[in-house]
């Protein structure tokens, strides 16, 4: 549910949301592109810690533009945060 969008949008929609999981799992990473807030987004992976197996998430954020200009570079940074771990 996103609030910003009130109850009539923003309600969740399995399907879309199971796509965005096939394609980070495809990819190692997510990007949020105003997802949740128009014009910011978040490129993003797991962590496994080493805490009984917990996943933490990783990401970077900011305006969109400034994301898609910099997807290389800031989807490899995350990775490799994701694989130090």
């Amino acid at each position: 549910y996103n609030a910003e969008l009130g109850r009539n949008n923003g309600m969740v929609r399995i399907a879309e949301t199971m796509r965005f999981v096939e394609l980070a799992r495809k990819q190692g990473y997510f990007e949020s592109d105003s997802l949740s807030t128009a014009g910011s987004g978040v490129i993003a992976t797991l962590l496994s810690t080493r805490i009984r197996g917990q996943y933490l998430g990783v990401g970077v954020g900011g305006p969109v533009p400034r994301l898609r200009q910099g997807r290389l570079v800031l989807a490899e940074a995350v990775l490799a945060a994701g694989r130090a771990c």
